[in-house]
């Protein structure tokens, strides 16, 4: 038993007794990202303080799984250190399917140490434009990306890219990094944003990458189109017509669009600028030629045109006044018929020969009396009363050369005695030290029916006995007559009957203009309250007629007080300085309003509310317009042109 025991303390201090053996294991800093397919290098650093021989391994370590990258027997001597370079591809034959965060754990017979932490990827960046502007269908569109590994170093591969909503697909080869991607749009492509999908890669069982981008396209005009609302139209219709813009994919495309409307001859009689989609319309006048017209529509040099058909009119209007028959051409072809005027039981025929808009007028007479007068072509027919004198029912054409020799003593005779009147006049006035004016009135007379009016007729202006009087004079001036008078005549007539109703003497001196005279012997803010007060509704009148009516009508109404010299019975006038110059050029000026001069407003200053315009002298009338008496008129009319409420 104490041998026993001896041997094992021997044992024991032998072991204390005997020299350690000590091995040191170090590995180098490695990087932080390597990529599939790159080469794992590090040195390790071994040493151990006994000679000897050990297995010395390298292992990579990816979470759970391991992967011995090297492995070998190293014989050391005693306190000897050596360096070891180990080299590995970070392939698939070598590492499997290890990837994402790992180490490498060195051991030497019973050392082991571990390396920094380090990412194994085989994610490939991939660098291309974003959503680059907006392209036409149809273009050709080029450029260039760059692929690069994790670790920064360029990649060399293949790149596809794929668009399934343009039915775009391919393969670009990848060099040194770069690649060119180069393709055609379609040409019926929707103008949206479309994906394109790009990916690339090594090879087979190495690094790839994945992203997209987008392309816009733009809409290009295709095609245009008119829609009218009717193939045939009559002088006086409107043309009512829509104009629609189609994209490569023939969806709705808004562009403006420049739109002319040609007659037969081929030239232009309406243009206008427009959106496609919208609605508009253009009135004939009562002039229109018959034939075939154009519509045009035209954008980014793209166009269509549409024809349409205009009816031939062939008719007539008659005016009977004071003796004397005016027959106008109001179709739209020259007219030339046989036409029989009859005046009681007397018929006589007259070949009537007109051009369009052109007139005609006949002198009727007949014994004093009142007489029923007839016109008729065979297809329509006028009936009205008039007043004749004469020796015996004829009806005479003042144009007839034949008249001349019949009249050229009583044309003698009448010159003489307008001199005569005239040194007359010019012996009681002397001479004046202002200027007068003999301006030409426009006659015509409304058909009779309740509430009808009748302009003077143009009189001689040579005053035989007249006297000095300041009254109010007022203007209307209809700036856009030569487009509107065929329409809106009897709109601006009915107008300007307010002032005859206030109990003035009115005139139509020429074509859209028209001038009243307040003759009354009252007050003088008394009778310029009437002249304002008929402004007023002439301004109502013609501003209820613009809500709805088309064209508009472009006016001006003046007022001034100033000194005439006037014969009441039958009315003449010889305007003294310049008093119907200044209320003319007031009318002018006044934009669908209202203007006194300071003369005027002086009168009616505590009465009215005016707002004083100072580049002019004028004062613009802010009363409020009473519209209430034309409304059953208006609506009238409205509804004779074809509007609606």
């Amino acid at each position: 038993m104490f041998r026993k025991e001896v041997f094992v303390l021997c044992f024991v201090l032998s072991l204390f007794l005997l020299p350690g053996v000590f091995a040191v294991v170090s590995i180098s800093p490695l990087n932080a990202v390597y990529n599939l397919g790159d080469l794992l290098s590090n040195t390790l650093s071994v040493s151990r303080s006994t000679a000897g021989t050990e297995y010395l391994s390298v292992i990579l370590v990816c979470g759970n799984d391991e992967a011995v990258l090297y492995k070998t027997p190293l014989t050391l001597g005693a306190n000897e250190q050596k360096s070891i370079v180990v080299e590995v591809p970070l392939t698939t034959a070598f590492i499997g399917g290890l990837k994402s965060s790992c180490a490498l754990r060195a051991s030497y017979g019973a050392e082991e140490v571990y390396s920094n932490m380090f990412t194994i990827s085989t994610e490939l960046l991939i660098t291309l434009p974003g959503a680059f502007g907006v392209h036409a269908p149809g273009a050709t569109i080029i450029f260039n990306g760059t692929v690069a590994k994790r670790t920064g170093q360029t990649a060399t591969g293949t790149l596809q890219y794929s668009s399934e909503e343009l039915a775009l697909s391919g393969t670009v080869p990848i060099t040194n990094g770069v690649f060119t991607l180069s393709f055609v749009l379609p040409t019926d492509a929707r103008s949206q944003a479309y994906l394109l999908s790009v990916a690339a890669s090594e090879g087979e069982g190495l690094n790839t990458g994945a992203t997209s981008t987008s392309i816009h396209i733009g809409q290009r005009l295709q095609e245009l189109e008119i829609a009218l609302n009717a193939p045939l139209l009559y002088p006086r219709n409107k043309v009512t017509y829509t104009s629609f813009a189609y994209d490569q994919a023939h969806e709705a495309y808004y562009i403006a669009l420049d739109l002319s409307i040609r007659d037969p001859t081929g030239a232009v009689i309406h243009q206008e600028t427009l959106t496609s989609g919208t609605t508009s319309f253009y009135s004939l006048s009562s002039s229109a030629p018959p034939g075939v017209w154009t519509i045009r529509a035209q954008a980014n040099g793209t166009e269509v045109t549409r024809q349409f058909s205009v009816g031939v009119v062939l008719n007539v209007s008659v005016t009977l006044a004071n003796g004397t028959l005016t027959i106008m051409n109001t179709g739209n072809v020259p007219y030339n018929k046989t036409m029989d005027i009859i005046i009681g039981d007397v018929r006589e025929p007259k070949v009537i020969s007109l051009g369009i808009e052109e007139e005609k007028t006949f002198t009727l007479n007949a014994p004093n009396g009142d007489y029923v007068v007839g016109v008729t072509d065979g297809a329509s027919s006028f009936t009205g009363r008039s007043f004749l004198t004469g020796k015996s029912i004829s009806v005479e054409d003042p144009t007839d050369q034949r008249l001349i020799s019949h009249v050229s003593t009583a044309w003698i005779l009448l010159i003489l005695l307008l001199g005569i009147t005239a040194f007359y006049y010019y012996r009681k006035i002397g001479k004046p030290d202002y200027a007068t004016s003999s301006p030409s009135s426009q006659s015509y007379t409304t058909r009779p029916a309740g509430g009808s009016f009748t302009f003077p007729e143009k009189k001689t202006q040579l005053i035989d006995k007249g006297e000095r009087r300041h009254l109010p004079v007022l203007v209307v001036r209809i700036k856009n007559h030569a487009s509107v008078q065929g329409q809106v005549r009897s709109v601006v007539q009915h107008a300007v009957q307010e002032a005859h109703a206030s109990g003035a003497i009115v005139q139509e001196q020429s074509p859209g203009t028209w001038v009243a005279f307040f003759t009354h012997a009252e007050g003088e803010d008394a009778v310029m309250m009437r002249a304002v007060q008929a402004a007023e509704h002439i301004q109502g009148a013609l501003d209820e007629y613009n809500i709805k009516g088309n064209p508009q009508i472009d006016y001006g109404v003046g007022i001034h007080f100033g000194e005439l010299i006037i014969e009441e019975k039958p009315f003449k006038y010889t305007a003294l300085g310049n008093t119907l110059l200044l209320t003319k050029k007031l009318a002018d000026y006044a934009p669908k309003i209202v203007l006194l001069s300071d003369e005027a407003h002086k009168f009616i200053a505590s009465t009215t509310r005016c707002e004083k315009i100072h580049d002019r002298n004028a004062w613009k009338l802010k009363s409020i317009s009473r519209r209430d008496r034309h409304n059953n008129f208006i609506k009238g009319f409205m509804k004779r042109q074809g509007f609606r409420d």
